[in-house]
């Protein structure tokens, strides 16, 4: 049996305790030595794991820059799906390694990148809230994202954004 004694971060506070390794249940109090602050691992809120390919600096204006038909856009409708789907999972090992928990991954490209969506959730346990372009290309990859990300709502056209409501 290997106790693990210290500070542990319960959500809202620290609490003195220890976790049993062998049953795997944290107890409050101290048995033995304190000698560990343990904290949840982080969360990534706001990936772009697609984007991991471009290596150009991107300037200009937050619009040319990640806006539709702007450098960001451009770059993505120009490479393969294997480029980015190496590029996103050697991302996700690298947040692996570094203890990243979790992270919340944005795709804009929808059905287009099915197989960049599959690379997070055979890779990781990542979130993935997709950006489909249309209703229909939302329901071709229904079943395998966790939600809708949109950037903005003064970003979609307004009918767009009612027929998702409606269909959710």
């Amino acid at each position: 049996m290997v106790l693990v004694c210290g500070d542990f971060f319960n959500g809202k506070e620290m609490v003195e305790g220890y976790i049993d390794t062998e049953e795997g249940i944290f107890h409050q109090g101290v048995e033995g030595r304190k000698e560990y602050t343990c904290i949840r691992a982080p969360v990534n809120a706001h990936t772009h794991l697609g984007d991991s390919f471009i290596m150009d600096e991107p300037v200009g204006t937050l619009a040319e820059i990640v806006g539709p038909g702007g450098f960001k856009h451009t770059h993505l409708a120009n490479a393969s799906v294997e480029k980015i789907s190496h590029y996103m999972k050697e991302n996700i090992e690298f947040m692996k390694r570094s203890g990243t928990h979790i992270f919340f991954d944005f795709r804009e490209t929808g059905n287009r990148g099915r197989m960049t969506i599959e690379t997070i959730r055979n890779h990781s346990d990542g979130i993935v809230l997709a950006r489909p372009e249309n209703l229909e290309d939302f329901k071709k990859v229904l079943d395998i994202i966790h939600g809708i990300g949109c950037s903005a709502i003064s970003d979609m056209n307004m009918d767009y954004a009612r027929s998702l409501s409606e269909f959710a």
